[in-house]
């Protein structure tokens, strides 16, 4: 076979996205082999399986493997672990092994889950170990840990320094007197710059871990956070982003509980920030709430160029959207502060619809809402040198 510049083999490997068809690469030559495992083996999940003691995401399966095609190890750069068991005796040391083969993961995931409702598990301390050994990979760039009943807090500030990302859901920490994490680095040498928070059906450990003093110096360069603003933890969470005001450039809330005094929402002074996201629901955020919220931006956060409303809508074509709509509430909240935020470039109302809402709909709706904007704001349009424009996504659910 003729040989094919490198560039080239890895810009064809890279266009497929099927399993079957990367294999089928890998055959083609030796040329192909890397470029094609790459992609095969570029995620692994270790999972406790108790219907098959043959699948692949079990301890011991993936130890063989391990021990066969160590090279094979190199390629991982997603490692997630779920809902693990551990025959210690037996799983711990090939647990040892398999973490120690992981030379190049770029994101660590750590979670929770079963066909329980709610179920949760507690990382024994061979796993533990594994992942401080991890943390000091440098190629390490996010670390996500969901579900997990106990976290120790050293090993969360073990993980803070070497990551650009931290994602947390619904852990519960606390605190092992003299655990040996290793010594803790110079909180100056941090570079954490995102923050993603998810709704939690219990306390918010997560938020009480990030106000701890100690936890303080660590966010020091958060520019972006993700989370979930809950009524019930609505100071905490306030006290949280008043913490990151001074850098904080990019913030994004969703699942707001509206039956509950969180709303209007009530931001502290954000003078960094650049861009906002809301994701709201169409039904149950009333227009009044929204412009109340609105009309609160343009002090708070004198610097915004991006604000950013996602309706979560279940509208049919038959429905449409009545005059007094949130939706309709964003566009004339946004026209009558435009002149205020003086550094704002685009106002985005997206309409995120369900997977299963045919074409037909998300366009009907659509129309009507450029429409009426055309008709009541035809110089707030971006066509017409304003700045809202309107979009459709079919973003599932979560931050």
């Amino acid at each position: 076979m003729t040989s094919l510049p490198v560039e080239l083999i890895e810009a064809i490997v890279e266009a497929v996205s099927d399993q079957r068809t990367l294999r089928s690469c890998a055959l083609v030559s030796k040329a192909f082999l890397s470029p094609s495992h790459r992609l095969i083996f570029r995620s692994l999940l270790l999972q406790h399986s108790r219907q098959n003691i043959r699948d692949f995401r079990t301890i011991a399966r993936v130890h063989a493997f391990c021990i066969d095609s160590p090279h094979i190890f190199s390629y991982y750069r997603h490692l997630h672990i779920g809902f693990l068991r551990l025959e210690v005796d037996a799983d711990g040391p090939r647990l040892q092994r398999v973490l120690a083969s992981l030379k190049g993961v770029v994101h660590l995931q750590i979670s929770g889950f079963d066909s329980a409702p709610n179920s949760t598990f507690e990382m024994s301390p061979i796993l533990v170990q594994g992942i401080l050994d991890l943390l000091h990979l440098t190629s390490l760039n996010k670390v996500s840990l969901y579900k997990i009943q106990s976290v120790q807090v050293d090993l969360l500030h073990a993980a803070m320094p070497h990551v650009r990302t931290l994602a947390l859901a619904e852990i519960r920490t606390f605190t092992i007197p003299n655990m040996e994490s290793g010594v803790r680095n110079n909180p100056e040498t941090c570079y954490l710059e995102e923050l993603i928070l998810g709704l939690s059906t219990q306390p918010q450990s997560a938020l009480l871990f990030l106000l701890r003093p100690d936890s303080a110096p660590y966010l020091q360069k958060i520019r972006t956070v993700r989370l979930h603003w809950h009524w019930e933890d609505n100071a905490m969470t306030y006290r949280l982003v008043e913490t990151l005001s001074s850098t904080l450039q990019h913030l994004r809330i969703t699942s707001i509980d509206y039956a509950h005094p969180s709303f209007p929402l009530h931001l502290p002074p954000l003078p960094s920030l650049l861009s906002l996201t809301l994701r709201l629901s169409e039904r149950l955020i009333s227009s009044v709430d929204l412009l109340a919220t609105i009309n609160t931006f343009w002090p708070t956060m004198p610097r915004v160029e991006h604000i950013t409303c996602i309706f979560d809508t279940y509208a049919d074509l038959d429905e449409g959207f009545a005059p007094e709509s949130s939706i309709f509430a964003f566009v004339s909240a946004i026209e009558q502060n435009q002149a205020l935020m003086s550094n704002l470039k685009r106002a985005e109302c997206s309409l995120n619809f369900k997977l299963n809402q045919s074409r037909g709909v998300r366009e009907g709706l659509m129309g009507r809402l450029e429409a009426f904007a055309r008709e009541r704001y035809p110089s707030l349009l971006s066509r017409g040198g304003g700045v809202m424009e309107f979009s459709v996504s079919t973003v599932g659910a979560g931050v």
